[in-house]
């Protein structure tokens, strides 16, 4: 099923959340079902994916977060998203 564009109020077409490809920590918190501020703490500790950032904004890759939660949403050490595959540390000296 493919979604289609809606208008906002203000008359511009918006795009439905599932279907956009960077999300702000709101986006990404309605994505995880948790707040905004819950993002951010989990994003400060390196427990989301490495976010980009476009001028001042701070953006997640919602393909990236996809990646990581069917991965089991590791900590960001040992998730590479720019290949998409996870690393799991050894432990020890490497």
């Amino acid at each position: 099923m493919k979604s289609e564009l809606v208008p906002n109020n203000e008359g511009r077409r918006h795009v439905p959340l599932a279907d956009r490809i960077l999300v702000d920590a709101e986006g990404l918190g309605q994505l995880l079902s948790c707040s905004s501020r819950h993002v951010q703490a989990l994003d400060a500790s390196g427990r989301l994916p490495q976010p980009q950032h476009l001028g001042r904004r701070t953006l997640w890759h919602v393909p990236t977060i996809r990646t990581w939660c069917a991965a089991g949403c590791p900590a960001r050490d040992v998730f590479e998203p720019d290949d998409g595959t996870v690393h799991l540390s050894e432990g020890g000296d490497s």
